[in-house]
């Protein structure tokens, strides 16, 4: 266990997979399917499918870093972990934050939280590597993938 620990401090010291989060400006859109997803029966049916199909999904692979339900693991405790960790749920719940169901807390569109989840899904590029290593449970399965799928093509 000594040396796994060692092996996951590089994959703690570069960041989350290399993606890169710059702050976005959020497009006003005039699509007449975006417009069609903002109204409230229209989520509320998304939410629908998310909570019974999707978020026990995204509770396994997602919500540590990107909800309040955080499971801070034994190593959390180590001072210099603790803080790249902590970082790292800081700047993941700013870009996409699970905790309230869906439409998420984003920096973006319901619509384009849907699409960018999908592509992440199907990319695999989340959860980060980093992460992986010490929860193999989190890896992305092509059974997620296809199910992601289906809800974010249905909710579109």
């Amino acid at each position: 266990m000594k040396y796994l620990f060692l092996l996951a401090v590089p994959a703690l010291i570069f960041g989350h997979g290399g993606e890169k989060h710059e702050e976005k400006k959020v497009e006003v859109s005039h699509d007449k399917m975006e417009m069609k997803v903002e109204s409230k029966e229209v989520f509320s049916e998304i939410n629908n499918e998310y909570l019974k199909n999707i978020k026990p999904i995204f509770e396994v692979k997602c919500f540590d870093c990107h909800s309040d339900k955080t499971n801070y693991p034994w190593y959390f405790k180590l001072p210099l972990v603790s803080t790249m960790i902590q970082k790292d749920i800081d700047e993941a719940k700013e870009h996409l934050d699970f905790s309230n169901d869906y439409p998420f807390i984003s920096h973006d569109t319901p619509i384009k939280d849907l699409r960018s989840i999908l592509k992440v899904f199907e990319e695999k590029s989340m959860p980060p590597f980093k992460y992986t290593i010490m929860h193999s449970e989190s890896k992305i399965l092509d059974e997620d993938i296809q199910k992601v799928r289906i809800w974010v093509e249905e909710s579109l």
